[in-house]
């Protein structure tokens, strides 16, 4: 991977954060792998499947933020370590990882 592949995860996020999801998905390629590693070590294909794991993951909170802290340059990947932060929907208990 180059800094441009860098960069172009950067600018997805930057999207995502801004909620322009329009604009995020102009940079994703249709070969996403979304990898949730907690609870349950899913694997997700695609800009869809992206979503689907988003939507799985924030089930039951409010206020859910992420943030991209640093993107690794990984042979042909870039893997982003993200710090989010969120509300219980019931209980309003914070929670952060």
């Amino acid at each position: 991977m180059s800094e441009v592949s860098i960069e172009i995860v950067r600018s997805a996020f930057g999207a995502f954060e801004r909620g322009e999801i329009s604009e995020m998905l102009e940079w994703v390629a249709d070969d996403l792998i979304t990898h949730r590693v907690e609870p349950d070590d899913a694997i997700y294909h695609g800009k869809e499947g992206f979503f689907h794991a988003t939507a799985d993951w924030i089930e039951g909170f409010e206020d859910w933020t992420v943030t991209p802290e640093e993107f690794i340059d990984v042979e042909d990947s870039v893997v982003v370590r993200v710090r989010q932060t969120a509300r219980g929907e019931r209980s309003g208990v914070p929670v952060e990882s």
